[in-house]
């Protein structure tokens, strides 16, 4: 898998930086990595999935942003709640996928 040799490929070079650095080396016992979901404009998912039933909600893919999107996440998911819309319903919703070409082909 390519994302485990990658993780690898990080722990050796974060281990040459640390002897360098202090001296001393050191092997790790396990190397991971953990991932940011992220869209490729940068905006979370909040809401209902346009397909799916109106009462499963998401707030996901905030990146390493997720501390300044809750917030107005959870005011979202509030409002749809009570049957309201929000404001930022159009930025944040699955629909900007069918208006947008955010996820283009890698062809």
């Amino acid at each position: 898998m390519v994302r485990n040799g990658l993780i690898r490929r990080q722990a050796r070079h974060l281990m040459r930086r640390y002897a360098r650095l202090f001296g001393e080396r050191l092997k790790p016992a396990h190397a991971w990595a953990g991932h940011y979901a992220a869209t490729a404009d940068g905006f979370p998912f909040v809401g209902s999935w346009p397909d799916g039933p109106d009462r499963v909600l998401f707030a996901l893919c905030f990146g390493g942003n997720g501390m300044i999107h809750a917030a107005q996440a959870r005011e979202m998911l509030r409002a749809r709640l009570r049957g309201d819309g929000h404001p930022l319903d159009d930025v944040f919703g699955f629909e900007r996928l069918s208006r947008r070409n955010i996820f283009p082909s890698r062809r």
